[in-house]
């Protein structure tokens, strides 16, 4: 029996963490925790193994920081919600392996092929 992928969703603005929630479980995903970014998403990380991270964040400074912080304790995959991203720190971030970018607002169906991406590059 295979068992489900699971995906921690990581989002301070409410409404999108419900939608990714929803989303997620309706495309047959587990989704453990939704938690707000910053230290809550590590202590989730620790506790709930997940295979994905998703994470939305507005600050680059401190995206830079948690991404760091996460891929120490975890080496699947990290979905990035950006409102904005210089190409510099794209580069640095995707050099930490297996970091994957989405920009916001974005639609379901970009979000379900880099899901689906990230997990892919991750079983291989």
């Amino acid at each position: 029996m295979n068992r489900k992928v699971n995906i921690l969703v990581a989002e301070k603005e409410r409404i999108i963490s419900l939608d990714l929630e929803t989303t997620l479980t309706e495309w047959g995903y587990a989704v453990p925790e939704v938690t707000c970014a910053g230290s809550a998403v590590l202590r989730a990380v620790r506790q709930k193994h997940p295979d994905l991270v998703i994470f939305g964040t507005d600050s680059t400074e401190s995206m830079q920081k948690l991404v760091r912080e996460i891929r120490s304790r975890f080496s699947g995959g990290i979905v990035l919600l950006v409102d904005r991203i210089s190409e510099e720190l794209k580069n640095l971030l995707v050099s930490l392996r297996s970091v994957y970018f989405l920009p916001k607002p974005f639609n379901h169906e970009d979000l379900h092929r880099l899901v689906e991406k990230a997990l892919l590059d991750q079983a291989n």
